[in-house]
């Protein structure tokens, strides 16, 4: 149905290229990483679980939102992509490597500063990695 643009009091604003992640999902899943992240450097594994299940929520509840099912059904057919796959697989690779590199490698004693410096490190990287499949 199209409208007469000139008899609105407000003009509409054209919709640009939308980005596929909210601001809200990309800050939740860039946490639940720190978080993974530093109870595994730190050897927390409370810690650690709790961060998992974060990242866990935080995907459910993405694939559950009515305008992400819109968008996919408004989408027709499932088209899949290899990119955003291979960039969150080298992404999570990094991750992995940060954590186990300060574990076992930063003395038992600096457990807690391990542990923010792999929070940082992988936050950095989830960041880096959710820019490059928002593009």
């Amino acid at each position: 149905m199209a409208h007469d643009d000139s008899t609105q009091v407000i003009s509409r604003v054209a919709e640009g290229p939308r980005a596929k992640l909210e601001g809200w999902e990309r800050g939740a899943i860039t946490l639940a990483t720190a978080v993974l992240a530093f109870g595994g450097a730190a050897g927390n594994s409370l810690v650690a679980l709790v961060g998992a299940a974060g990242l866990l929520a935080v995907v459910v509840v993405m694939t559950q939102m009515p305008a992400r099912k819109a968008r996919k059904l408004q989408g027709g057919g499932r088209e899949f992509r290899t990119g955003p796959a291979v960039v969150f697989g080298v992404a999570w690779g990094l991750v992995m490597a940060a954590v186990g590199a300060i574990l076992f490698l930063f003395p038992n004693g600096y457990a807690m500063t391990g542990g923010m410096l792999a929070a940082g490190v992988s936050a950095v990287i989830m960041v880096i990695a959710l820019a490059i499949v928002d593009k």
